[in-house]
């Protein structure tokens, strides 16, 4: 069961706290007659009753900041406004030609009646909140709240709302919350000025994920974006925002993509490139994927030991290391990598890799070289074949080759080795292997 929350409030902290009897003093909060004896309460009660009669069920409930909240790709919070036509707002809609009209001069007047004096109503300010938000109209919902602000009765949500999208300064740095969140304005606080728990990240997840609270889609993009495993992981994160790409912000839309990169998909990432940028940029990174993965002609000609100074290999593995795609090394510049001093280092960030994106492809090659070198041919054939396409790369094949012809599979060494040999007729390893196998014995 949910429990109630006011603000416990005292010179030295301001402290969330729950109560369950409702005969309890609450320190610090007001009875509505403190603040309504100076004002003349009727005239604002009859404005009242008058909004009920124009305003549907559906605007007249009590606010929740998470429906006017929505959250970039980056985690930023941004408030939402102008969600419906004002049509949608009455009670009555058959008749169109009076109702607008009675709505506007009964809103006016409950502006007029705020401008010149205050009385407090929670249920009317929960209305107005969620009526002049859904119209568009912030400054004149501003001036209402300031009123209730400068007279020290907002509600803690409301509190909380306006500072979470900007509109007031954060004030509540005593705030202090016990235990796991219920309250999403509340978990949106904790994740924006203090730290947020595991349980907390969870509930997120859930609410986007069922469709109850879909506008958090960026908090959790930018929230699981390293995580790959689980339950709760960034995949079915991914295949949401796919589906909203085209109306994604350009920023959002590049922040995406660069992390949709990651997953090894080339296809799926050549197509949101091709929405994006220009098509020399998409180009350009298509090429640099086909030399990276093995497919282009370029790479043909040195895929073998010996073309490569061992120095250009270890500055293009050091370039790699900064932008933490050390792994994307192809495996014979691994296996040469690891007969220097850097082995270590590199075994540990392709290790590294692998545990954040243990289905990607190009990470289980890496890790299939690494178990190559060690000669552990079984598990180098293990995630060997957990790198996809990425198998048929022909140093991946002379290696596979290598690790048949020191398991005792002769015969299918020299296959592998003999379809190398015609396609590079000039690399001497190719030669010096097969010389190692009696055609006739295979």
């Amino acid at each position: 069961m949910k429990e109630n929350y006011t603000i416990q409030a005292n010179w030295e902290e301001i402290t969330l706290v729950s109560y369950k009897s409702k005969g309890r003093s609450i320190p610090g909060e007001m009875k509505d007659s403190d603040w309504n004896q100076n004002s003349d309460n009727t005239e604002l009660l009859s404005l009242k009753s008058a909004l009920r009669e124009i305003l549907s069920d559906e605007v007249l409930q009590p606010f929740r900041p998470i429906e006017y909240i929505y959250t970039d790709l980056s985690g930023n919070i941004h408030l939402k406004t102008g969600m419906r036509p004002n049509s949608l707002l009455f009670r009555d809609r058959k008749d169109m030609q009076n109702v607008p009209a009675r709505f506007s001069t009964t809103i006016q007047l409950i502006l007029d009646f705020y401008e010149s004096q205050f009385a407090r109503d929670d249920e009317l300010l929960d209305w107005l909140t969620n009526t002049l938000l859904k119209i568009n109209r912030l400054s004149d919902l501003i001036k209402i709240i300031n009123k209730y602000k400068n007279a020290n009765v907002l509600p803690l949500h409301f509190q909380i709302f306006f500072i979470l999208v900007g509109i007031f300064d954060n004030n509540l740095q005593n705030l202090v919350f016990s235990g796991d969140e219920e309250k999403i304005e509340n978990i949106l606080y904790k994740f924006k000025f203090l730290e947020i728990s595991r349980l907390e990240k969870n509930r997120l997840y859930d609410l986007v994920m069922t469709g109850e609270n879909p506008d958090l889609l960026g908090i959790l993009f930018y929230l699981f974006n390293d995580t790959f495993r689980g339950i709760r992981n960034i995949y079915s994160v991914f295949d949401i925002i796919k589906e909203r790409f085209d109306v994604l912000e350009l920023k959002d839309k590049k922040e995406f993509i660069e992390s949709y990169k990651e997953t090894g998909n080339l296809l799926k990432t050549f197509f949101l490139m091709k929405k994006v940028y220009s098509p020399e940029e998409v180009k350009s990174w298509f090429a640099k994927e086909k030399e990276k993965y093995g497919k282009s002609e370029r790479n043909q000609e040195n895929c073998f030991p010996g073309y490569d100074e061992t120095e250009d290999i270890i500055q293009k593995y050091k370039y790699l290391k900064v932008e933490k795609k050390a792994h994307t090394l192809s495996p014979f510049e691994i296996i040469l990598l690891m007969n220097t001093s850097l082995a270590l280092q590199l075994k540990n960030e392709i290790l590294s890799i692998h545990d954040i994106h243990s289905n990607s492809y190009i990470t289980n090659r890496a890790l299939a070289v690494l178990n190559f070198f060690e000669m552990d041919y079984k598990k180098f054939l293990l995630y060997l074949e957990r790198s996809g396409s990425l198998k048929n790369h022909s140093e991946c094949l002379y290696l596979k080759a290598i690790a048949y012809l020191e398991l005792g599979y002769r015969s299918e060494a020299y296959k592998i080795l003999s379809i190398l040999n015609q396609y590079f007729p000039d690399a001497t390893v190719i030669k010096e292997s097969l010389k190692r196998i009696d055609p006739i014995k295979a």
